[in-house]
């Protein structure tokens, strides 16, 4: 799925190539770790897997992310130690 054809967001896979800059992704919440991040993932097309570490500068509190559920979410990309 393309920008276009998902309504603005980027897949994880879209995600995962796309430039540093601001962008929505989309995934499902599938785990919480140090208070400030979580990974979500989803599967393509092809049953391949794509994860994607998300930090929360605000914290990561109880119910703000549901576990397996399917989350959207604005800010800004970026590459983190390589």
């Amino acid at each position: 799925m393309t920008e276009t054809e998902s309504d603005g967001w980027l897949t994880l896979k879209e995600a995962n190539t796309h430039e540093s800059g601001d962008a929505i992704i989309r995934g499902q919440v599938t785990y919480i770790f140090a208070g400030n991040t979580i990974i979500l993932e989803e599967v393509d097309s092809e049953g391949k897997v794509h994860a994607f570490q998300v930090y929360d500068r605000n914290g990561v509190t109880s119910g703000s992310y549901p576990m397996n559920s399917v989350v959207e979410l604005k800010g800004t990309l970026s590459i983190y130690q390589g």
